[in-house]
């Protein structure tokens, strides 16, 4: 088996890790929650797509329940485990009352109401529009 370049000892060492620059990780997996960066020891997290579950018999039990007793079954399965992991993952950035930081929330859907009503109140997100327009016009251009 590979040896993980970072294991969570070394990211929460602060002898080990004085600031870190850039993590990469998967929601849900070992630096998906757990883990505490206190102050500034991470300040930004981008978070792609909408965290949800893989389709599998179990969900789709879920979703056939939910669906018979609420019509919410979709919603149960599948779109508020997927909010659980998009909010443990900016969870790593605001650890409480007085952290501030970055959560870049990188997927369409985000935008629509069935997820805008699904975040915290305290968000205040700012749309970038299209993103691929956006590193056009930040990109240099060639001569």
């Amino acid at each position: 088996m590979p040896t993980p370049l970072l294991t969570t000892p070394d990211l929460t060492s602060p002898l080990k890790c004085k600031r870190l620059a850039f993590a990469f990780a998967v929601m849900g997996g070992i630096f998906g929650e757990g883990i505490d960066l206190a102050g500034d020891r991470l300040n930004g997290v981008a978070i792609i797509g909408v965290g949800l579950p893989a389709i599998s018999w179990q969900r789709e039990l879920i979703r056939e329940y939910f669906s018979r007793k609420t019509n919410l079954g979709y919603e149960y399965a599948y779109t508020y485990p997927g909010i659980n992991r998009v909010l443990q993952a900016a969870g790593r950035v605001i650890r409480s009352e007085n952290d501030r930081g970055t959560v870049l929330l990188i997927d369409d859907r985000f935008n629509l109401p069935a997820y805008q009503n699904l975040l915290p109140k305290e968000w205040h997100p700012k749309n970038l529009g299209n993103y691929n327009e956006y590193i056009l016009e930040r990109s240099p251009r060639e001569k």
